[in-house]
């Protein structure tokens, strides 16, 4: 076996197990067309595959930004819960220490762009799930409008999908 076979039988691997828990039957059927079509031979199909599994995304000034699609690499239901929960984790933490025995509270926003609600309430259910207040914006409104929402729920954090 080549280095490049055993590339490629890894990362297949990589993307069957992401498709496993992936809550999204969108990104989890492209996946699956991807892993058959990279699995047949398609460069394209490999090339795509290997972007989507090149690492995780990393937080920028703008946040998290990415391509829709699945892998960690890319903007999608997975990513938003992982990165919900280290929000959620950093926010407890936060709060612990500076106020012992208080409930923290947070505020979820999202606005109009695809996806955006969907991702703003997977945010808010892992947020409710871990004890934290969490209130959801009715609508997709104005980012500046998150910042002027956490000061007048008088809440902890907030998260701005967009």
């Amino acid at each position: 076996m080549t280095s490049s076979d055993a590339e490629l039988t890894r990362l297949l691997s990589e993307a069957r197990t992401w498709a496993a828990q992936d809550p999204d039957p969108a990104t989890a059927a492209t996946l699956a067309e991807l892993v058959r079509l990279a699995g047949d031979g398609t460069g394209a199909a490999r090339q795509e595959l290997a972007d989507s599994f090149r690492g995780t995304l990393q937080f920028g000034t703008a946040g998290l930004r990415a391509a829709l699609g699945p892998g960690p690499n890319r903007m999608n239901r997975v990513v938003v819960r992982r990165a919900a929960a280290g929000f959620t984790a950093f926010l407890t933490d936060a709060v612990a220490q500076a106020a012992p025995g208080t409930r923290p509270r947070a505020v979820v926003g999202y606005d109009a762009r695809y996806n955006s609600d969907i991702f703003a309430e997977e945010t808010a259910a892992v947020l409710t799930a871990a004890g934290v207040e969490t209130f959801l914006m009715p609508a997709a409104l104005p980012t500046p409008l998150l910042a002027y929402a956490v000061r007048a729920l008088e809440c902890d954090g907030g998260v701005m999908v967009t």
